[in-house]
């Protein structure tokens, strides 16, 4: 079944990493016969909306490299734009600096606070990681 996907990431300062991580993943969904929406979650408008999709993604490409805690301001977005209530969702974020696997863990607890079904989620270290993460989407 082709699903309608909203991919969301995070970052405050752009990078090509994380730019090439973001299309390398959308890309591969697009391969596989589903619509993927490129969004930057911290220049949302209020005409973007969100219920056409069947499934959101979030990429959160700010993990400060000491810290398990993700910016709450994600959150706060995603609340307040109603983007993840009773939706299938995936989160990733880069695999860097140290407690990943805990901030990964922490996203996920505080999206199912919002609502959001988690269907996968994962560090990723490469680019071929992020397209492998884009064969999950939908």
């Amino acid at each position: 079944m082709k699903t309608q996907a909203g991919l969301l990431y995070f970052e405050k300062q752009w990078q090509k990493k994380t730019d090439d991580m973001v299309q390398a993943m959308a890309d591969s969904a697009r391969e596989r016969g589903n619509t993927v929406v490129v969004f930057n979650g911290y220049t949302l408008q209020e005409t973007d909306r969100f219920i056409v999709f069947d499934y959101i993604v979030i990429f959160i490409a700010d993990k400060p490299f000491f810290t398990a805690q993700p910016d709450p301001a994600i959150f706060r977005i995603l609340k307040n734009y109603d983007i993840c209530t009773r939706k299938k969702c995936a989160v990733f974020t880069p695999r860097s600096g140290l407690f990943s696997a805990k901030f990964i863990r922490n996203a996920m607890n505080a999206m199912e606070e919002n609502g959001a079904v988690i269907d996968y989620f994962n560090t990723l270290t490469s680019i071929s990681d992020a397209e492998y993460a884009g064969t999950y989407i939908g």
